[in-house]
């Protein structure tokens, strides 16, 4: 309530919506959104030793420490891991530098351990404009995220004061975003 009663910018044109679904597991994203000299592309979901590292609420469980980016200290971890399924060399490249723990995206059965094609959405209230997206955004991910998006928004015609935000969880769950510096 707070919040609302600071509330000091009106909101008011037009309002407007896309949906859409991207299969993220062979997107090409130019080098100019990712600040590299040539484009990448992205691969079926896999959770990376960080992931069971554990948060600054809490510690992963076993030798899983937060902030590594080697499988070493986890090899017992990772060859049990490849007993439920082997990702192949495309994968474990197109990942680096994160080591896979599970492939998730190769995971078919009994279902589908991870999505590959995601409903992506934004909403536009007057100068609002919110990002639907169906991950966990880090603070840097996400702040990438808003700022391409901003940009992009500015360059075809969106009014200069224009905000972005950013609603995670809608629709689907693709695990955790974060940025190659964060790993």
């Amino acid at each position: 309530m707070s919040l609302y009663e600071a509330a000091n910018q009106p909101l008011s044109g037009s309002i407007q919506f896309i949906h859409t679904f991207v299969d993220m597991s062979n997107v090409t994203v130019a080098p100019q959104y990712t600040g590299l000299p040539s484009p990448v592309t992205t691969c079926t979901g896999a959770l990376g030793d960080s992931f069971a590292g554990g948060t600054t609420d809490g510690p992963g469980d076993f030798n899983f420490k937060q902030g590594s980016n080697s499988s070493e200290p986890n090899s017992w971890w990772n060859l049990v891991a490849k007993f439920i399924i082997n990702p192949p060399q495309q994968q474990i490249t197109c990942h680096l530098p994160k080591p896979i723990l599970v492939w998730v995206g190769g995971i078919q059965k009994p279902a589908a351990w991870a999505a590959n094609v995601l409903p992506i959405q934004i909403f536009r209230v007057g100068h609002l404009f919110i990002l639907a997206v169906p991950a966990e955004f880090t603070m840097m991910s996400g702040r990438c995220l808003r700022n391409i998006v901003q940009q992009v928004l500015l360059a075809n015609g969106a009014p200069k004061n224009s905000i972005v935000v950013i609603a995670g969880l809608v629709n689907d769950y693709s695990q955790y975003v974060a940025t190659p510096e964060e790993y």
